[in-house]
């Protein structure tokens, strides 16, 4: 950096010094004409100090420790999907990050109130897991999720990611045991921890400005659909029922607007549970032989351009291995259920647009009848858009998504949102999640599932005397990161 400095000092004395040589010779008419020449040559050469030193776009550097926000925001906030490991290798091609340490984090505060129709019947875990709640209305204040990442950029071919953090510290009872209406009861996965978790740590492997392949290895999101949001806080219900997170390894290739990633995977612990806002957020990953290891995979393709004021990205993908199991019963053995995935992005003219539509590859068991399977298979789609504007000299937001799943019943959710930057990396904001259908992440319930040990089930919809459990909830959240 400093070689690039004396050099253009250099060259800009040789130029100062035959200009002055010019002048000389050519008299006085020509003096205003070549001073501000000089002041321009000199102005510029500022501008490159500064850039070189200063502080850009949330990003800090001049040492061996620095911040970049914009990466922090796409690694760490609501609205990311899976496959993050693109942002670490798309901002090292971009040059926004280099060699040294990166750090950044989170804080998410949130007030929230809900109001349920059928009393205690709380569709956010938050609420859930407090047993001695009753009424049909509370509220909570609540810190969401409080993270620290590291990005070590090793060299030009290797960088390393780690990210620890709580979520919901002060919530962190083992929750209600309620009667989920199938002759079972259920205990609510724990919303909260006071301890401080790993929730990502993996290497990166690859050049994307000298080679279009790339790979990865650790503790990630698995690279299998998209589950991005246009919420500040609410999760979209197909990213709480269908996004898995585990242990992996992969490969990728990207190149003219195609990206392609292939990842094993160990079976996973279908209910560790990862982070917990409006829903708890679990692994999602099993298969048949839980003691083997690498017997899961995860296949992720997809397309996308930019025409102008037009970008566009089309995805599809296969996970082997969901949260979802089919045992053994009087119809036939037990066998992993996989999934398939359709997503698409759209963003123009400052608008933007997602959707995605998941289904399991079969039926799964019927929670109701033990021996029988659904005629039909799990479901879970979104639909969703934003508007980006100013308001009051401030970036902002609105946004608006509908996301559901069909399981024993159907739960839906619909989700709208306004959200502003008063200052830099600090995004606040109002949320109102309407939601028909009490969704429930359940850590285990009393009885087997008939030929196997198997005690858990992952999802269910409870239900009020035969009828969907309707909550209403309006929240204020802050969200800053650096």
């Amino acid at each position: 950096m400093k070689k690039i400095v004396i050099a253009t000092l250099c060259a800009l004395s040789v130029a100062a010094a035959g200009q002055a040589s010019a002048f000389l010779s050519s008299g006085s008419s020509n003096t205003n004409a070549q001073i501000n020449n000089l002041q321009m040559q000199l102005q510029r050469l500022q501008a490159q100090v500064n850039s070189m030193s200063g502080n850009k776009g949330g990003m800090m550097t001049g040492g061996l420790v620095n911040t970049y926000a914009p990466l922090s925001w796409q690694m760490m906030s609501n609205y990311s999907g899976v496959g993050r490991e693109m942002n670490i290798l798309n901002a090292r091609k971009a040059g926004n990050i280099g060699n040294g340490v990166y750090l950044g984090g989170e804080f998410e505060g949130d007030v929230l109130w809900q109001h349920n129709e059928a009393e205690a019947n709380w569709s956010n875990p938050i609420f859930q897991q407090l047993a001695q709640l009753t009424g049909k209305s509370a509220s909570r204040l609540t810190i969401s999720n409080a993270r620290l990442s590291a990005l070590a950029d090793f060299n030009t071919w290797v960088a390393g990611y780690l990210q620890i953090g709580v979520y919901n510290p002060g919530s962190t009872s083992s929750g209600a045991t309620i009667n989920g209406g199938d002759g079972r009861t259920y205990t609510i996965s724990t919303p909260g921890t006071r301890t401080l978790t790993l929730q990502d740590a993996y290497l990166t492997f690859g050049n994307l400005g000298q080679q279009p392949y790339f790979g990865f290895l650790g503790y990630k999101d698995i690279d299998f659909g998209q589950f991005a949001s246009v919420n500040q806080y609410a999760a979209p219900l197909d990213r709480t029922v269908f996004a898995a997170t585990g242990d992996t390894v992969g490969v990728g290739y990207t190149n003219y607007g195609f990206t392609g990633t292939f990842s094993l995977m160990n079976p996973g612990q279908h209910a560790a549970v990862v982070s917990a806002t409006s829903a708890t957020q679990q692994e999602n990953l099993r298969t048949l032989h839980t003691t083997s290891i690498l017997n899961n995979f995860a296949a992720n393709l997809g397309y996308g351009m930019t025409n102008g004021a037009v970008t566009w990205h089309l995805g599809t993908g296969y996970l082997n291995g969901t949260a979802f199991f089919r045992a053994a019963a009087a119809s036939g053995n037990a066998k992993n259920v996989g999934a398939w995935d359709a997503n698409l992005k759209l963003s123009a003219y400052n608008f933007d647009f997602l959707g995605e539509f998941v289904t399991t590859t079969e039926g799964i068991m019927n929670q109701a009848n033990q021996d029988s399977y659904y005629s039909r298979h799990v479901k879970a789609w979104q639909t969703s858009g934003d508007y980006n504007f100013t308001m009051m000299g401030n970036k902002s937001v609105v946004s608006a998504s509908y996301s559901a799943v069909e399981l024993n019943h159907m739960a839906s959710q619909v989700s709208i949102g306004l959200r502003t930057e008063p200052v830099k990396n600090v995004w606040a904001g109002i949320e109102y999640d309407y939601n028909n259908g009490q969704l429930i992440t359940a850590a285990s319930n009393n009885s087997a599932i008939p030929g196997t040990a198997d005690t858990s089930a992952p999802y269910y919809v409870q239900t009020f005397n035969n009828k969907s459990v309707q909550n209403n909830t309006v929240l204020f959240d802050v969200t800053a990161m650096f």
